[in-house]
């Protein structure tokens, strides 16, 4: 995962208005996500990860806004190529 969202940020989130908040989130989603794989972004590791920006003492709405930019970055992936398809991210 960590791959993905450094190269969702490198090639395109750096050049957007809200490209802090991008490489903010991306940095924790990368933490949050580690070693997990595309694949293992099933219905119930997306609620853990939830819980887990909850329990941290993160706002609903901040969470929510965290968790947004996953399924940007994986469908900036698919259009780029880099993955043939992605996983369903519900908010």
């Amino acid at each position: 995962m960590e791959w993905i969202l450094t190269r969702y940020y490198h090639g395109h989130a750096h050049a957007i208005a809200s490209s802090e908040f991008a490489r903010i989130a991306i940095r924790i989603l990368s933490f949050a996500l580690e070693g997990k794989h595309v694949a293992e972004l099933s219905p119930s590791v997306q609620r853990q990860l939830v819980a887990d920006l909850l329990a941290s003492g993160k706002s609903p709405g901040y969470v929510r806004r965290i968790v947004g930019v996953l399924p940007t970055a994986l469908n900036w992936a698919v259009a780029e190529g880099e993955l043939t398809m992605a996983p369903i991210i519900r908010l």
